[in-house]
């Protein structure tokens, strides 16, 4: 809703005509980049300030694969990120859980991450049937109309 954010938005989308249109795109790029770091890193404070007080190393393996998949599982909308994170974190945590248990319930954590995998599989396939199953009804009743 700002002039800056409408400046990151056409260099996202089109660089060239944004400079066109007098967009300074090397800065707003540097700009975008700046901020989303900054946001990242607010978001992973938490991994260094409140767990352990320290910089453990290691400590995001798995989380830019993990971003994706919520991304995906959410089909890039931003009020679906909150419970396909939420999801995903159930599964992670949920791991753990089981693990820490008596030795005779040890769950390998490929399991999980399997189990992962075809949810995501699953919601992608059943996404684009959807997406075809629409386009097919639409086509009906405009060739009805």
């Amino acid at each position: 809703r700002t002039r800056s954010g409408f400046e990151m938005r056409a260099v996202g989308f089109n660089p060239p005509a944004a400079q066109a249109n007098g967009v300074r795109v090397r800065w707003t790029m540097c700009l975008a980049l700046l901020l989303s770091g900054g946001l990242a890193g607010l978001g992973g404070i938490n991994f260094v300030l409140g767990n352990k007080g320290y910089f453990d190393k290691g400590f995001t393996a798995g989380a830019g694969f993990l971003g994706i998949a919520v991304a995906l599982l959410a089909r890039n909308h931003p009020l679906a990120v909150v419970p396909a994170a939420f999801l995903f974190a159930v599964l992670s945590e949920g791991a753990v859980a089981v693990n820490t248990g008596a030795e005779s319930v040890k769950v390998p954590r490929e399991l999980f991450d399997i189990l992962q995998a075809i949810i995501i599989l699953f919601v992608v396939v059943m996404a684009m049937l959807l997406q075809k199953g629409l386009a097919a009804l639409q086509k009906r009743r405009a060739a009805g109309a």
